[in-house]
């Protein structure tokens, strides 16, 4: 991630130039280690510190309940319908030799794609 971020730096010098500064450049992050530390890593490339050197970075965590961006999964019903619609239609299709046949059940999921 770390490197993701220096190459973004690279290719976006005008929105990236200057040194962090907290209140102006905000990194979130769920609750989960591995995206803490994805955020920060991606922070760090994208402002390292002298010598390439890793610099403390400001990471808001938001609480779980709370998070209707990065865990949209769990926030939104329609999403949580259509992911039981697939798992219906993955039942359904087991006994079919192996092939897994999905349909969409409605137009609004065919759009969806």
């Amino acid at each position: 991630m770390r490197g993701l971020g220096s190459r973004l730096r690279k290719a976006l010098p005008s929105i990236f130039e200057g040194p962090y500064f907290p209140a102006r450049h905000e990194f979130v992050s769920t609750q989960v280690p591995r995206t803490s530390a994805s955020a920060v890593a991606f922070a760090q490339g994208l402002f390292p510190g002298a010598n390439g050197a890793a610099k403390p970075i400001s990471l808001t965590m938001s609480p779980r309940h709370a998070d209707p961006l990065l865990r949209f999964f769990d926030m939104c019903p329609r999403y949580a319908a259509h992911k039981n619609q697939i798992k219906a239609a993955l039942v359904r299709g087991r006994g079919r030799g192996g092939v897994v046949l999905l349909q969409c059940v409605d137009a609004q999921s065919a759009t969806s794609f």
